[in-house]
Protein backbone atom coordinates (compact mmCIF):
# COMPACT_ATOMS: atom_id res chain seq x y z
CA UNK A 1 0.00 0.00 0.00
CA UNK A 2 1.09 3.70 -1.17
CA UNK A 3 -0.11 6.30 0.86
CA UNK A 4 -0.20 9.67 -1.44
CA UNK A 5 2.26 12.43 0.12
CA UNK A 6 5.52 9.42 0.45
CA UNK A 7 7.85 8.79 -1.83
CA UNK A 8 8.02 5.64 -0.44
CA UNK A 9 6.35 2.72 0.05
CA UNK A 10 5.35 3.01 4.07
CA UNK A 11 4.71 -0.27 4.62
CA UNK A 12 4.20 -4.04 2.80
CA UNK A 13 3.45 -7.51 3.68
CA UNK A 14 6.15 -9.94 3.86
CA UNK A 15 5.87 -13.62 3.24
CA UNK A 16 6.40 -16.02 6.72
CA UNK A 17 5.29 -19.89 6.64
CA UNK A 18 3.60 -19.97 9.87
CA UNK A 19 2.46 -16.11 11.05
CA UNK A 20 2.61 -12.52 9.11
CA UNK A 21 4.76 -10.35 8.76
CA UNK A 22 5.23 -6.21 7.77
CA UNK A 23 8.49 -4.53 6.27
CA UNK A 24 8.11 -1.09 7.44
CA UNK A 25 10.06 1.74 6.18
CA UNK A 26 10.47 5.74 7.34
CA UNK A 27 12.63 8.77 6.60
CA UNK A 28 13.52 9.11 10.47
CA UNK A 29 12.32 6.76 13.44
CA UNK A 30 9.40 8.60 14.01
CA UNK A 31 7.72 7.84 10.72
CA UNK A 32 9.35 4.01 10.75
CA UNK A 33 7.16 3.64 14.43
CA UNK A 34 3.99 5.08 12.27
CA UNK A 35 4.03 3.31 9.08
CA UNK A 36 4.81 0.13 11.15
CA UNK A 37 2.02 0.26 13.27
CA UNK A 38 -0.23 1.61 10.04
CA UNK A 39 1.14 -1.62 8.71
CA UNK A 40 0.00 -3.70 11.73
CA UNK A 41 -3.31 -2.42 11.90
CA UNK A 42 -4.09 -2.52 7.95
CA UNK A 43 -3.14 -6.52 8.36
CA UNK A 44 -6.28 -6.71 11.23
CA UNK A 45 -8.59 -4.10 9.42
CA UNK A 46 -7.17 -3.78 5.90
CA UNK A 47 -10.57 -1.79 4.67
CA UNK A 48 -10.87 0.64 7.94
CA UNK A 49 -7.25 2.44 7.48
CA UNK A 50 -8.33 5.81 6.34
CA UNK A 51 -11.94 5.53 8.80
CA UNK A 52 -12.13 8.30 11.49
CA UNK A 53 -11.57 8.15 14.60
CA UNK A 54 -13.06 8.97 17.75
CA UNK A 55 -10.96 8.20 20.89
CA UNK A 56 -7.79 9.45 22.00
CA UNK A 57 -5.02 7.79 23.92
CA UNK A 58 -1.93 8.40 25.38
CA UNK A 59 0.84 5.93 24.74
CA UNK A 60 4.09 5.80 26.60
CA UNK A 61 6.35 2.94 26.26
CA UNK A 62 10.05 2.56 27.74
CA UNK A 63 12.82 -0.36 26.49
CA UNK A 64 16.41 -1.01 26.62
CA UNK A 65 16.96 -0.71 22.75
CA UNK A 66 14.68 0.79 19.19
CA UNK A 67 13.95 -2.68 18.35
CA UNK A 68 12.92 -3.44 21.69
CA UNK A 69 10.44 0.35 21.38
CA UNK A 70 9.40 -0.74 18.63
CA UNK A 71 7.89 -4.14 19.69
CA UNK A 72 6.76 -2.43 22.75
CA UNK A 73 5.29 0.10 21.00
CA UNK A 74 3.40 -2.57 18.45
CA UNK A 75 2.55 -4.34 21.37
CA UNK A 76 0.67 -1.29 23.17
CA UNK A 77 -1.29 -0.60 20.22
CA UNK A 78 -2.76 -4.04 20.13
CA UNK A 79 -3.69 -3.97 23.84
CA UNK A 80 -5.38 -0.40 23.45
CA UNK A 81 -7.29 -2.30 20.17
CA UNK A 82 -8.43 -5.05 22.08
CA UNK A 83 -9.06 -3.36 25.76
CA UNK A 84 -10.90 -0.63 24.56
CA UNK A 85 -12.17 -2.75 21.55
CA UNK A 86 -11.32 0.40 18.82
CA UNK A 87 -9.30 0.58 15.82
CA UNK A 88 -6.37 2.31 16.00
CA UNK A 89 -5.94 4.70 12.93
CA UNK A 90 -3.87 7.59 13.41
CA UNK A 91 -0.45 7.72 15.97
CA UNK A 92 1.08 10.95 16.43
CA UNK A 93 4.89 10.56 17.66
CA UNK A 94 5.06 13.32 20.04
CA UNK A 95 8.69 12.28 21.55
CA UNK A 96 10.96 8.99 20.69
CA UNK A 97 14.20 8.01 21.25
CA UNK A 98 16.37 4.88 20.71
CA UNK A 99 14.75 3.72 24.49
CA UNK A 100 11.13 6.10 25.29
CA UNK A 101 8.44 6.93 23.07
CA UNK A 102 5.36 8.59 23.94
CA UNK A 103 2.36 8.75 21.23
CA UNK A 104 -1.23 10.18 20.80
CA UNK A 105 -2.82 7.55 18.76
CA UNK A 106 -6.70 8.28 17.82
CA UNK A 107 -8.83 5.26 17.29
CA UNK A 108 -12.60 3.96 15.53
CA UNK A 109 -14.69 2.28 18.12
CA UNK A 110 -15.51 -0.84 16.57
CA UNK A 111 -18.55 -1.60 15.19
CA UNK A 112 -19.64 -5.20 14.49
CA UNK A 113 -19.35 -4.64 11.11
CA UNK A 114 -15.98 -4.13 10.95
CA UNK A 115 -15.49 -7.72 13.01
CA UNK A 116 -16.28 -9.21 9.46
CA UNK A 117 -13.19 -10.25 7.26
CA UNK A 118 -10.70 -9.56 9.86
CA UNK A 119 -7.14 -11.02 10.81
CA UNK A 120 -6.41 -11.52 14.48
CA UNK A 121 -2.59 -10.68 15.24
CA UNK A 122 -2.14 -12.73 18.90
CA UNK A 123 1.30 -10.97 19.76
CA UNK A 124 4.45 -8.95 18.51
CA UNK A 125 6.65 -11.75 17.89
CA UNK A 126 10.91 -11.19 18.85
CA UNK A 127 11.65 -13.52 15.49
CA UNK A 128 13.74 -11.54 13.00
CA UNK A 129 12.98 -8.23 14.55
CA UNK A 130 15.05 -5.86 13.77
CA UNK A 131 15.71 -1.87 12.51
CA UNK A 132 18.04 -1.21 10.08
CA UNK A 133 19.52 1.83 7.82
CA UNK A 134 19.15 1.58 4.09
CA UNK A 135 20.53 4.44 2.89
CA UNK A 136 18.64 7.70 4.17
CA UNK A 137 15.62 5.07 5.22
CA UNK A 138 15.17 3.06 8.31
CA UNK A 139 13.26 -0.29 7.57
CA UNK A 140 12.16 -2.53 9.92
CA UNK A 141 10.76 -6.57 9.39
CA UNK A 142 8.34 -7.67 11.98
CA UNK A 143 6.49 -11.09 12.65
CA UNK A 144 2.95 -11.46 14.14
CA UNK A 145 2.04 -14.48 15.84
CA UNK A 146 -1.69 -15.36 14.42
Amino acid sequence: MKLPHATYTPFEEIDHTADVGIRARGESLSSLFVNAAKGMMWLIYPHALNSDAECRDLVRVHASTSDTLLREWLAEILYVHAAKHVIPRHFDIRSISENKLEASVRSTPMSDAMCNDVSEIKAVTWHGLSIKRDGSMYVAEIIFDI
